[in-house]
């Protein structure tokens, strides 16, 4: 089965560094372990003509989404008309995902815009077929990982030394982490950043990030107390 992750609005940045380039990768990661297959993330910015050689496709509308919509160069300079063109026409027996939210009603926020001074090329867009691919789409709010597989005989003493690993780490570092990473998904980037930051300020603030420096460079493995 051949799937694909695009964005029909917001390029998915060829920079793996951006946020909204790691997070389709992220993805693209997760569905590939759940289908067991190979999951092509289309990374060029662009919706190509060959869109509907995929089984299926998976909407990723971006990490600042919240049912706004911006179009840089507004009706008449938009840059990415070609790219909704070609999503609006994929084949109604194709199987549409649109990850983490419920498809936005592009077409309803686009079409009271079509008055006055237009790209022509708006007109080339399947308002009809756009419309029946937001309201069939189907929500993925959570994707099952799976980021280890081992044999059965040798479960027990993968978990034991995961643990360890774990225990053996910096107790409110780990903790944050965690936290930061729960509550991603629910956040827009300028708050998670400021997160990050707030996060970032304890942990320099607390002895085990000395404890780690000292350890670097005395070559030792860290001791830390949760302090």
């Amino acid at each position: 089965m051949k799937t694909l992750i695009t964005s029909p609005f917001t390029p998915v940045s060829s920079n793996i560094h951006s946020h909204r380039a790691a997070q389709a990768a992220i993805y693209a990661e997760q569905i590939s372990v759940e289908n067991g297959g190979l999951v092509h993330l289309d990374r060029t910015g662009n919706i190509h003509d060959d869109i509907n050689s995929f089984d299926s496709i998976y909407v990723y509308h971006g990490n600042d989404w919240f049912g706004s919509l911006n179009l840089f160069g507004g009706m008449k300079n938009y840059g990415n008309i070609d790219n909704l063109i070609r999503f609006s026409k994929i084949d109604k027996t194709k199987k549409v995902y649109s990850l983490w939210i419920d498809h936005p009603k592009y077409s309803e926020m686009l079409k009271p815009r079509l008055d006055g001074d237009i790209h022509p090329d708006w007109h080339l867009v399947d308002w009809e077929n756009l419309k029946k691919l937001e309201d069939t789409a189907i929500t993925v709010k959570e994707i099952e990982v799976v980021n280890r597989v081992v044999a059965d005989a040798q479960l027990d003493a993968f978990v034991q030394d995961w643990a360890t690993r774990l225990a053996a780490g910096p107790p409110i570092a780990l903790a944050q982490t965690k936290r930061l990473l729960n509550n991603s998904a629910n956040v827009t980037l300028e708050e998670a950043l400021d997160d990050e930051g707030a996060a970032q300020t304890i942990n320099f603030g607390t002895k085990d990030t000395v404890e780690a420096m000292t350890a670097f460079i005395e070559k030792r493995d860290p001791r830390f107390t949760g302090r």
